[in-house]
């Protein structure tokens, strides 16, 4: 990420835990929250110029209340993109 001027991030992890993916440290907060947050740190305090980082979220993140995004938060996916989301933009 140091000599990357743009950085597309398209992290992602099963919605229900599937396979014991949880567990094994792959988790909404863990991945679509902190690790969305970590990468776009790291590469904006890098040196040299920066022109783009792209986050390809999720669908349902603003209406995560209604249906039927509101099931598939059942397990806080949508609201960690949403606190990944907003770490990149207090960045910008």
């Amino acid at each position: 990420l140091r000599d990357a001027s743009a950085v597309v991030c398209t992290t992602g992890v099963p919605a229900f835990g599937i396979s014991g993916q949880w567990e094994k440290g792959n988790h909404p907060e863990t991945v679509d929250h902190f690790g969305v947050k970590n990468v776009a740190h790291i590469w904006s305090t890098a040196p040299g110029p920066k022109r783009r980082f792209v986050l390809m979220s999720s669908i349902g993140v603003t209406r995560r209340d209604g249906f039927p995004y509101s099931i598939l938060n059942g397990g806080g996916v949508l609201d960690a993109k949403a606190r990944g989301e907003a770490a990149v933009s207090e960045m910008a």
